[in-house]
């Protein structure tokens, strides 16, 4: 666990893993929530959680390469536990899919108009 002069009081509305809302608890979890948020938004263009703060989409209706689909998943997973458990496991996760990325030469998608609900 780390403390960089977090004071437990800071918390953004969308990007809070939900055990830091409910019962302010923080530890290296709550960052890896609020990581896969950013980095599904960034990939998607679409906010992860709706104005009720819960999940904007389903998984199955979202358009990215397996890999990289199921580390986003699993890092903003609700059950701490089943989240990657440090953020050195995630890089080690992305940079495995880089490499994957560069010897398997993935299709490139423009996700410039892409909205996450099928209509």
């Amino acid at each position: 666990m780390h403390n960089l002069g977090h004071t437990g009081i800071s918390r953004t509305a969308g990007y809070n893993a939900p055990e830091h809302g409910s019962h302010g608890n923080y530890n290296e979890l709550v960052d890896i929530f609020s990581f896969g948020v950013m980095m599904f938004e960034i990939i998607t263009g679409e906010y992860f959680l709706n104005y009720f703060g819960n999940p904007n989409f389903h998984w199955s209706d979202i358009d990215m390469h397996a890999s990289v689909k199921k580390l986003n998943e699993s890092m903003t997973n609700t059950t701490p536990e089943k989240r990657p458990q440090s953020m050195t496991e995630i890089k080690v996760s992305l940079e495995r899919i880089l490499q994957d990325y560069r010897t398997q030469k993935w299709e490139m998608k423009d996700y410039s108009n892409l909205h996450t609900k099928k209509k």
